[in-house]
């Protein structure tokens, strides 16, 4: 272990967990707040099943349905989702930089190097979690009320639990191939999977007992914030840790490195003259290949990925899925409360319209159309800067201007790939599954998780312009995007502050339901004014900024 690459490597990712760990907390305090304006009868009337399921126990107070609702979902994937991020980057990252070829050609071993990254994902996991926790129990406090009987530890250890073993997944995928898209991509994916089939496994007799094979079901399914900490559940996500990190050694050690800057497949094909050629003509000149082209090209893995998961698993899937659990989505559906469904997105379970609103446009859709935007947000400005690429570049006949630009123009076309996707994938499933939702309804949300993901790429680059850093540009909008989904849903329910949902970006995207009832143009223009508006400001603040030197 190197003490020095390990206080480094936690300087590359700690403002990432502070962000996640701050916005989470910020949501947890006007999720508690909300609950008091709730009448929390509503929530007895649910399945006993599902009220425990969830943790909810009769009688239970503000305090542990927020816990309940925040730990098993949103603090959950947030954490695992940076966790992944995190775990991606810590060998293949680097390697796929040319970074590590550099610590290794130092008196520094390859056992060295992993050991200290990997002590730097767990002093940032366990720090961020940490945080966490001391906002969960604080805040009760701060608003005056009770957290009853919730095992707030209990369950801060079994989130810790569940977001190392993502991160550690992650880890070991990327070290034993040195690929950083491939170990995001299967990692987050399983996580994905492992989230909805917990939830949808025990719907049916048939497949109710394979639950308990699920990695997430450790994590939830023994109800931590109820009943406290499941060792065996917690030994069985810490040898999957442990075993991760073998793989990762193992895999390693034994591999020849990547040649840093390997060639894409947009590359490979400019070195054919007739493809080079044809792409001449649909890039308008070289100027324009070697900008929007570029940018794309570096980010064609996390744009395919991230379209074909929506795609297939979040559009095909759910629409053949349907039909067979419609009856029980109808009856489980009656039960649950307004507030609750809410802050899922909102929709009526006994429909597809409401289904596919629940599953694929509240929560996964604004993840996708952000994650693609804002990557290449951040990467078209501050990513050149960082690395020394923006001096060379502005060296030739290229302009500030002439960069955003070429920035605004790639990650426009990212995002709606993505959203296009989106809309196939919920189109191509509405037709397997004979479900017959409206074309129009489906092309109008497409456009609202177009211009929502405009709006939030326009944070990014506002972000990067200002301050060619791109974790500040990455992570400041993933905390803005985290308050202004959740906070939108928390204060959507209460009649108080409903007013106050105005002032979230998510409130214009989801709050007229397209899916059901078509566009609210008014919506769409706010979304896409703000986006013009912060696309604007980045031409003025790179222009008057000198650049970083490193």
């Amino acid at each position: 272990m190197n003490a020095a690459l390990t206080a480094r490597s936690v300087s590359e990712h700690w403002l990432q967990m502070l962000v996640a760990a701050i916005s989470l907390g910020a949501i947890l305090v006007m999720a508690m707040a909300a609950y008091t304006q709730i009448d929390l009868s509503l929530y007895q009337s649910m399945p006993e099943a599902l009220r425990t399921t969830m943790g909810i126990i009769p009688g239970a107070d503000g305090a542990f349905l927020a816990y309940s609702v925040m730990v098993s979902t949103m603090a959950s994937l947030t954490f695992g989702g940076v966790a992944i991020a995190m775990g991606s980057a810590a060998i293949a990252g680097i390697e796929q930089r040319g970074i590590l070829g550099l610590l290794l050609s130092n008196p520094m071993s390859r056992a060295a190097v992993l050991t200290s990254r990997v002590l730097a994902l767990l002093l940032l996991i366990g720090g961020g979690v940490a945080l966490f926790w001391g906002i969960a129990e604080l805040s009760p406090v701060l608003l005056g009320i009770s957290a009853g009987s919730a095992h707030v530890g209990a369950v801060m250890l079994h989130l810790a639990m569940n977001t190392l073993f993502y991160g550690f997944l992650a880890l070991a995928i990327g070290a034993a191939t040195g690929k950083a898209g491939p170990a995001s991509a299967v990692s987050a994916g399983m996580m994905v999977l492992s989230w909805l089939a917990v939830g949808l496994l025990p719907l049916f007799s048939a497949t109710e007992s394979m639950v308990k094979y699920i990695p997430w079901y450790w994590f939830a399914g023994s109800q931590p914030l109820l009943n406290g900490v499941d060792w065996t559940h917690i030994v069985l996500l810490g040898a999957c840790v442990l075993l991760f990190a073998v793989v990762a050694g193992v895999g390693f050690v034994r591999r020849d490195l990547r040649a840093a800057g390997s060639s894409s497949l947009l590359d490979r094909l400019r070195a054919n003259p007739m493809a080079a050629q044809l792409m001449d003509r649909l890039t308008a000149g070289t100027r324009v290949r070697s900008l929007e082209v570029k940018l794309l090209s570096a980010h064609q893995s996390l744009i395919g990925i991230v379209a074909a998961l929506m795609f297939a698993m979040m559009g095909l899937m759910i629409g053949a899925m349907y039909p067979f659990i419609a009856d029980a989505l109808t009856s489980v559906g009656d039960t649950l409360p307004t507030a609750l469904l809410t802050m899922v997105g909102g929709g009526d379970m006994s429909t597809p319209e409401g289904f596919f609103t629940l599953e694929t446009l509240g929560l996964m859709t604004p993840i996708a159309v952000i994650l693609v935007g804002t990557a290449i947000a951040s990467d078209g400005v501050a990513g050149e800067e960082q690395s020394n690429r923006m001096g060379l570049l502005l060296s030739t006949p290229t302009s500030r201007t002439r960069i955003i630009i070429a920035t605004t123009v790639s990650m426009t076309v990212a995002v709606f790939i993505v959203s296009v996707a989106t809309g196939l994938g919920i189109w191509g499933g509405s037709l397997i599954g004979g479900l017959g939702i409206d074309v129009g309804n489906i092309a109008d949300t497409t456009v609202m998780a177009f211009v929502l993901g405009l709006f939030y790429s326009g944070i990014a680059l506002a972000c990067s312009a200002a301050t060619g850093r791109a974790s500040i540009a990455i992570w400041a909008t993933v905390g803005l995007a985290i308050v202004g989904h959740f906070g939108n849903a928390f204060l959507s329910v209460s009649d108080t502050w409903r007013p106050w949902a105005r002032l979230t970006p998510f409130h214009y995207y989801s709050s007229a339901q397209p899916l059901s009832n078509g566009i609210d143009w008014s919506d769409a223009g706010v979304l896409f004014a703000g986006a013009a508006v912060l696309i604007g400001l980045s031409f003025w603040l790179f222009a008057r900024r000198d650049l970083r030197q490193r």
